[in-house]
């Protein structure tokens, strides 16, 4: 009819081949209150408005068009059905309760017919995604599957891909596995939000790389991918930390394609992270966790574009560094957790935004390469910074129990603040401290030194030991002891 089709009551179609359709014309939705069933056959609604109601439909396969919404994010129209076809050929969504396990896409793909329409589908059973997902504009996707089974919760097939334009894609498989497909190219699996967000909940992410030109198979080129393995759970990164809960080896990143990647949330951290051979090339990475963050090997193994780490353990040891050697132009790096331990390799500008140890933790950081500079750097512990180049201490500065910096060239800025600063400079020191008792020493340049603490301060030692002077101001205040100080070929200014 061309208005409004509501079934009120069970329909029912026995028989084999007993199919059901149901359609209208014009504008007519489609209002399904009571249940229509046709058992092993197919039921095919086609609506010129939209579909909902309170009923549902069960049946081997349904097939659902309208040019509206197919039921509603309140209201989602409920399914019994093994394979479902769904689309929208107008402004409008696609939301789907299936009651058990679900083949989404028997012989269509699942689309919305304009931009920033959504599509949600969510299953008590397996969820395997034959056809392809896809919604335009700000429109998102959402596949969830509570199957409690084991093994894979969601499962994405070859030569199918599951996306968005602008709008954010989740997958949530709770404790069971994301599984993405991969067949000799070109017919790979493929997750993709071209401008917005990926989410991916689930025990373990299962990325297939049979496909010998190592396809992208995640891809959120200008938003970022959160993976959600759950509370707790051990992860490893790289080929030999591969023995983590959730895992992502050298093949399942490098099908990654992606702006930044996050692991964990703050309300959602992960347990232990293991590192070993991890290349996220320029990726920024960000990793919650409530374990601490141990690189299992030795050498440079977890490479990324920016680096943000958050975590009450510790990260490194001092046996087994997190060696981070950062892309190849400006970087950055921001490590919250109880002790830090970082040796950083890098032949360009390095930016520490934030390196804060609680509990009164160590903080060891080096730089091999270029230049880096300190940012904002937090303990009630020792701090040991060194730069096989120049050190530069930036807007917030050091508040350390005892500040050891040592750089290959000079040490500049501050505030640096500490109980005791020991500062060693291949070239010119030129710094504000906040220093009780001092110590500093430059191999080829003079020593510039203001110190603002207000209290009595002690200075050990001054050696500027090549072309240089020193001028030490006192300017907090306070008397000041001067045990010892010298140079090569400069002079010497106290105040």
């Amino acid at each position: 009819p061309g208005a409004e089709l509501t079934i009120s009551g069970p329909v029912t179609a026995d028989g084999m081949g007993a199919d059901i359709a149901l359609s209208t014309t014009g504008s007519g939705d489609i209002a399904l209150e009571g249940t229509v069933t046709a058992d092993d056959d197919e039921i095919a609604v086609t609506s010129a408005g939209g579909i909902g109601g309170s009923g549902g439909i069960a049946a081997a396969s349904a097939a659902l068009e309208a040019v509206t919404d197919i039921g509603s994010a309140a209201d989602p129209l409920d399914t019994d059905v093994d394979t479902l076809d769904a689309a929208t050929t107008g402004a409008g969504s696609i939301y789907i309760a299936e009651a058990d396990a679900l083949t989404l896409g028997g012989s269509a793909a699942i689309t919305t017919g304009a931009d920033d329409r959504h599509i949600e589908v969510g299953v008590g059973g397996v969820l395997t995604v034959a056809q392809n997902v896809t919604a335009t504009g700000d429109g998102a996707v959402t596949l969830v599957s509570t199957d409690t089974g084991g093994g894979s919760g969601i499962v994405v097939q070859s030569g199918v891909t599951v996306g968005t334009a602008a709008g954010t894609l989740a997958l949530d498989a709770g404790g069971a596995a994301v599984t993405l497909h991969d067949a000799n190219a070109p017919s790979h699996s493929l997750l993709r939000s071209t401008e917005g967000d990926i989410e991916i909940a689930a025990g373990a992410l299962v990325i297939e790389t049979n496909d010998p030109t190592a396809a992208i198979q995640i891809e959120a080129p200008a938003g970022a991918l959160t993976l959600l393995p759950g509370a707790g759970t051990t992860v490893a990164l790289g080929d030999g930390a591969a023995d983590g809960d959730f895992a992502l080896d050298d093949d399942d990143i490098a099908a990654l394609s992606l702006a930044s990647l996050a692991i964990g949330a703050d309300a959602g951290r992960v347990g232990a992270i293991d590192i070993d051979t991890a290349d996220f090339g320029e990726t920024g990475l960000t990793l919650f966790g409530a374990a601490g963050v141990t690189d299992v090997g030795a050498g440079t193994h977890l490479t990324a574009g920016a680096l943000t780490i958050d975590t009450t353990g510790v990260v490194g040891d001092a046996a087994d560094l997190v060696d981070t050697a950062l892309g190849t132009a400006v970087r950055t790096i921001d490590i919250v957790a109880s002790a830090i331990d970082i040796d950083n390799v890098h032949a360009d500008l390095v930016t520490v935004a934030r390196l804060h140890a609680g509990g009164g933790g160590a903080i060891d950081f080096d730089q091999s390469g270029g230049n880096v500079t300190f940012n904002d750097v937090e303990t009630a512990g020792t701090a040991t910074l060194g730069a096989s180049a120049n050190l530069v201490v930036a807007e917030t500065g050091i508040s350390a129990g005892t500040a050891n910096l040592a750089a290959g060239g000079s040490i500049t800025g501050g505030v640096i603040g500490a109980g005791t600063a020991d500062l060693d400079a291949g070239n010119l020191i030129n710094v504000t401290t906040a220093a009780q008792t001092l110590d500093a020493e430059s191999a080829t340049g003079g020593i510039t030194i203001a110190n603002a603490l207000a209290a009595d301060v002690t200075v050990t030692a001054l050696r500027a030991l090549g072309t240089g002077g020193i001028d030490f101001d006192q300017a907090g205040g306070g008397s000041l002891e001067i045990q010892a100080a010298s140079t090569a070929d400069g002079g010497i200014d106290i105040a």
